[in-house]
């Protein structure tokens, strides 16, 4: 081949690598639908090709996880996982809820362009109850009181004066009609202050007195939190009786665990001490992680987070984040220990499961 033929050669292959053009992948965007209960909920195609981006139009979608309460049916057929729906019958799908469910359920779905599938994108569907309530009725369909026992009335108030109007009230009463935290006393007023933020310290104390184990003597010898000497013996105690109940598993390695009773607790280590308690009581029920942030989602913490999504004692933000690292404060603290409740035996339970566990450390 002479030069000056190389030359073109080099040059015609050289414009053709510049002018291709690699095609971006498909894209299959959160979206949420709402519904009503024991009511089907219809799908549209729109809610796909609306939440689809792809330089082809979308051609068909497929559902990688499918919603524990209930099922999707494509034409009153049910929908299989990874099974392939054309455009075309997108109209067909329906999620039907299980009898008298409420709440959220999430599925991830994949969308294709012809030529690949995207990666998954969750959907969210909630599921109300519309019931009325008569007017002349005092009930509240939170409530679980029974009607042949109503408790007095002064018994279903805690006068907390500064959450009122706040959403964490019932869980903050709750916590102190059950003598697990009373908040602040100044003068004759209680505080709740639920914006406070809590430290792990914090947590483990609510924990402790949920559990009934507070104050007692923990029975851990041989063993030290590598941090002993910057806390209060009361403290460090407290750290003890969680960490022989299993509730922390401390910071480090083997015997080499520091308490950090004084760090800003985050989400991910409040998930996992929650789930320390319900765990060796309840059958597992992890819920795949769906999250937009799941990168940031701790290893030592996905268990605890997939069972407790499971549970329905936790969810996402409504931008379909997790938020590990987020703080927690008193009122998400008493939203999160009310929620665990039906999964916590009684203290009796309790108290005898760890009296068996003395002096095994886990």
């Amino acid at each position: 081949m002479t030069k000056k033929a190389l030359f073109v050669f080099m040059l015609v292959f050289i414009l053709s690598a510049t002018l291709t053009v690699y095609a971006e992948p498909p894209l299959a965007i959160y979206f949420e639908k709402v519904g009503k209960i024991n009511t089907d909920v219809p799908f549209t195609s729109a809610d796909f090709t609306e939440n689809y981006e792809g330089e082809s139009s979308l051609k068909s979608i497929r559902f990688s996880t499918l919603p524990e309460e209930g099922e999707l049916l494509l034409n009153d057929q049910p929908i299989e996982a990874a099974q392939v729906i054309e455009e075309s019958e997108l109209g067909g799908i329906v999620y039907r809820p299980e009898s008298n469910f409420t709440g959220d359920v999430n599925l991830t779905w994949q969308a294709s362009d012809g030529n690949e599938f995207s990666p998954d994108g969750t959907i969210k569907i909630t599921i109300e109850d519309d019931t009325p309530i008569p007017e002349d009725s005092e009930e509240n369909p939170d409530d679980e009181i029974d009607e042949e026992e109503p408790l007095p009335e002064e018994e279903k108030i805690f006068p907390y004066i500064d959450i009122e109007d706040h959403w964490s009230k019932p869980y903050a009463v709750d916590l102190a009609l059950d003598n697990v935290f009373r908040g602040n006393q100044i003068g004759g007023n209680f505080y709740f202050e639920p914006d406070t933020v809590l430290t792990r310290g914090d947590f483990v104390m609510l924990l402790n007195a949920v559990l009934g184990i507070s104050g007692e003597t923990p029975n851990v010898e041989d063993f030290a939190f590598t941090d002993k000497d910057s806390m209060p013996l009361w403290l460090y105690n407290q750290g003890l009786l969680a960490y022989e109940s299993g509730i922390i598993k401390g910071s480090g390695t083997g015997d080499k665990v520091a308490f950090l009773p004084y760090e800003t607790l985050n989400r991910a280590a409040a998930f996992t001490m929650l789930y320390n308690i319900i765990d060796e009581f309840n059958t597992p029920k992890p819920y795949a992680l769906t999250f937009a942030d799941n990168s940031s989602v701790p290893s030592w913490s996905v268990d605890a987070i997939q069972n407790l999504l499971g549970f329905k004692v936790i969810s996402g933000y409504p931008d379909n984040t997790i938020r590990p690292y987020g703080v927690i404060t008193r009122a998400e603290a008493a939203a999160l220990i009310s929620k665990i409740d039906p999964y916590v035996p009684l203290p009796e339970t309790l108290k005898r499961y760890i009296t068996a566990k003395n002096g095994t450390i886990k």
